[in-house]
C-alpha cells in the first residue's frame, strides 16, 4: 500500500491505522541546535589535543644563537635583493631555528626533524586548557610549493586539502593587510636529501613573520614615523648634539601625547642613532624617509656610544614586536656576543657577555612600555622630557658583569633560563627602578 502525505505533514501508524499530525517546524529547528553544537565540540576535541606534541624546551645556547643567526641571514638574502634565493638547510640549522622560534613566540613551540628524504615539522600552540598540535612533512623533491602530508590534532588530511586550506589562509592574510605571493612563488623548488633542505625561495619585504611577530604590539603608522624622523634629521643638521638623551626629547616633543605618537618616536628615534633601516620594522618606512635619510648619528650615553644603541633598539622593538620577543633578542646578542671577537653595535662595545649591555636593553624596554601604556604615558612623558643619563642608564648598572666569554658565562649563570641568571635580571630592575629608569 502507497500512503501519499501532504506537505510539512508527519506520519504516525498505530496498528495499522493510518492518522495526520501536522510537524512542528520551530521543534525542528531547536532540535538542530544541540546536533550542531555536538559536532562542533567533536570536531574541537579531535582538532585539540591534552598535551603537546613539541615538548618544553629550554633556551637557546650560544652556539645555537650562532647558528640560528646565520640560517635566518641566509633566507633573509631575498628578502633584501627582492629575488628569489637558493638556501641550504641542515639539521642543526633547522633545529636552532625552532628553539628560538619556540623562546621569541613562547609559549608556542615549534621543532623540526630532518631525516635523509624527509622533513617533518611540528608546533603546538595552548588554546584554554588544551593544545592545537599540527604537523606537517614533506620529502623528496618539488617544483613549486612542496606537496604536504598535514596532521592536526587526530585529523589527517590529503595533500589537496592542506594546499586548498593554505591558499584559505593566504586570502585570509590579504584581508588583514598582509599580502603574501603565491605559494608556488614564494617556493619555487624544494630538495630533501642527505639530511639538507635545498630550497629556492622568494620572501616577500612584508609578510607573514612581520605580522607573526608584530601580533602583540601597536599598529603604528610608517607615515607617521618616517615624519618624525624627517624632523629629527633637520634639527640635527641645523642644531648637532651628541647627548642621546637630548635626541630623545627632541623625538617626544615632536610626537603627540599618546601611545601609537609615542611609539613612532622611538622607532624613528632607532633610525637616527642605530640605522635607518629600523625602520622596517613598520610598514615602509625607509622608502617614505628616502629624501631625508643621513648617516647614523653618533650619540653618546654614560660617555658610551653603543649603549644609545642597544637602549633605542630595544624600545623600536618593544613597540614593534611586543615584549617577549625584545627580551628574547637582547639575550641572544649578548650570547652570540660571547662567542665573536667582535660585537655587533660598534666599537665601543666589546665582544663576550655584557650584563652593562642588557641593563641599557632593559631599560629601554622598561620605558618604551610605559610611553605606550595609557595609564603611565602622560607621567613617563613629562620625567622623560627632562630626563639624563643617570635616569637613562645609571650608573651602577654600568658598573655590572661586562664582556664575559661563553665558557664564564655557563659556569657562573648556566642559561638565560638558569635561576642564576634570572636573579641577575632581577638586581639590573632594581637598580633600574632605584634610579628612577622606571
Amino acid at each position: 500500500m502507497v500512503i501519499l502525505g501532504r506537505p510539512k505533514t508527519g506520519i504516525v501508524v498505530h496498528s495499522c491505522v493510518v492518522q495526520y499530525r501536522p510537524v512542528n517546524a520551530a521543534r525542528i529547528r531547536q532540535a538542530r541546535w544541540p546536533l550542531a553544537i555536538g559536532l562542533v565540540l567533536l570536531f574541537a576535541f579531535l582538532m585539540t589535543s591534552a598535551e603537546p606534541w613539541v615538548p618544553a624546551q629550554r633556551a637557546a645556547t650560544a652556539q645555537q644563537v650562532q647558528a640560528g643567526h646565520s640560517a635566518f641571514r641566509e633566507l633573509r638574502r631575498s628578502r633584501v635583493t627582492g629575488q628569489p634565493s637558493d638556501v641550504s638547510l641542515n639539521a642543526a640549522d633547522l633545529e636552532s631555528i625552532g628553539v628560538l622560534v619556540g623562546q621569541g613566540f613562547a609559549p608556542n613551540r615549534l621543532a623540526f626533524r630532518l631525516d635523509d628524504k624527509t622533513l617533518t615539522v611540528t608546533a603546538s600552540r595552548p588554546i584554554l586548557t588544551r593544545w592545537i598540535n599540527v604537523r606537517a612533512q614533506a620529502s623528496g623533491r618539488s617544483v613549486g610549493f612542496p606537496h604536504l602530508k598535514v596532521a592536526v590534532g587526530s585529523m589527517h588530511f590529503p595533500t589537496w586539502m592542506s594546499r586548498v586550506a593554505l591558499a584559505a589562509g593566504r586570502q585570509v592574510l590579504a584581508i588583514r593587510g598582509v599580502k603574501l605571493p603565491p605559494l608556488d612563488t614564494m617556493i619555487r623548488s624544494t630538495s630533501i636529501a642527505g639530511g639538507i633542505v635545498h630550497a629556492n625561495i622568494l620572501i616577500p619585504a612584508t609578510g607573514l613573520i612581520d605580522h607573526a611577530v608584530a601580533s602583540e604590539a601597536l599598529v603604528i603608522s610608517d607615515v607617521t614615523v618616517s615624519s618624525i624622523y624627517c624632523r629629527l634629521t633637520a634639527q640635527q643638521r641645523s642644531a648637532p648634539d651628541q647627548l642621546f638623551a637630548h635626541q630623545l626629547k627632541r623625538a617626544l616633543t615632536i610626537a603627540r601625547p599618546t601611545s601609537e605618537q609615542h611609539a613612532a618616536a622611538i622607532i624613528a628615534l632607532a633610525m637616527l642613532v642605530v640605522d635607518p633601516g629600523v625602520g622596517n620594522l613598520v610598514g615602509n618606512t625607509p622608502a617614505l624617509a628616502k629624501s631625508c635619510i643621513v648617516p647614523t648619528i653618533e650619540t653618546t650615553l654614560q660617555g658610551r656610544m653603543d649603549w644609545p644603541k642597544h637602549w633605542s633598539m630595544s624600545a623600536a622593538l618593544t613597540v614593534a614586536t611586543g615584549n617577549r620577543f625584545t627580551i628574547a633578542m637582547g639575550e641572544w646578542k649578548e650570547l652570540s656576543d660571547s662567542l665573536s671577537k667582535s660585537a655587533y653595535l660598534g666599537q665601543d662595545d666589546p665582544s663576550g657577555f655584557s650584563f652593562v649591555d642588557l641593563a641599557a636593553d632593559r631599560a629601554g624596554f622598561h620605558v618604551a612600555r610605559q610611553l605606550i601604556d595609557a595609564e603611565q604615558l602622560e607621567r613617563s612623558r613629562v620625567w622623560l622630557l627632562s630626563a639624563d643619563d643617570e635616569q637613562l642608564l645609571p650608573r651602577s648598572a654600568t658598573r655590572l658583569n661586562d664582556g664575559m666569554s661563553n665558557a664564564e658565562f655557563v659556569r657562573r649563570f648556566g642559561a638565560t633560563d638558569d635561576p642564576r641568571f634570572g636573579a641577575e635580571l632581577q638586581r639590573i630592575d632594581r637598580e633600574l627602578g632605584k634610579a628612577g629608569t622606571f
